[in-house]
């Protein structure tokens, strides 16, 4: 099971909020079923045989909010996290998959460091830290690992790990 690109959604439409984040409608592109998401603008698009994993942001880069969604292949939304500092730039750039640890790392906050998202093979009790926001009850044990910190160097090429 590894994960690879994806491109089983098109966005439906989207939905702005006043004082929430705007909701995304996307399409499956092979049931045609839809699902809601949070976010408005649809950054990446990653699968394996157990589900889906889709990055979103809110679209407004001065103060931008990522968020990680893991769907099962009933679109059921299985974790969902929130990735947000306020009055913090963010743009979410240079996903790489790393195909052994079941992880897709990314740049997000303009500081030099990378994150590291894994979907686990079994949910986890987890307990993330801030700028990490859970975004399904907290009673739902977590699919997805969240690390932050790492520097180019240290992380090396993420498709060669």
């Amino acid at each position: 099971m590894t994960l690879r690109t994806s491109k089983a959604f098109q966005v439906e439409h989207r939905r702005l909020a006043e004082k929430e984040a705007p909701t995304l409608v996307l399409r499956h592109v092979r049931s045609a079923n839809k699902v809601e998401l949070h976010g408005g603008v649809l950054e990446a698009q990653f699968e394996d045989e157990r589900g889906y994993l889709v990055i979103s942001t809110e679209g407004n880069p001065q103060e931008e909010a990522l968020f990680i969604h893991w769907l099962n292949p009933a679109l059921q939304i299985k974790d969902s996290l929130e990735i947000s500092a306020d009055y913090t730039p963010g743009i979410f750039k240079n996903p790489q998959i790393a195909p052994e640890a079941q992880a897709v790392g990314f740049s997000f906050f303009d500081d030099g460091k990378r994150w590291l998202v894994t979907v686990l093979q079994t949910p986890r009790w987890l307990r993330h830290e801030y700028p990490v926001k859970r975004k399904t009850p907290f009673w739902n044990r977590s699919w997805l690992m969240v690390r932050n910190g790492l520097d180019d160097q240290s992380l090396g090429d993420f498709s060669s790990r």
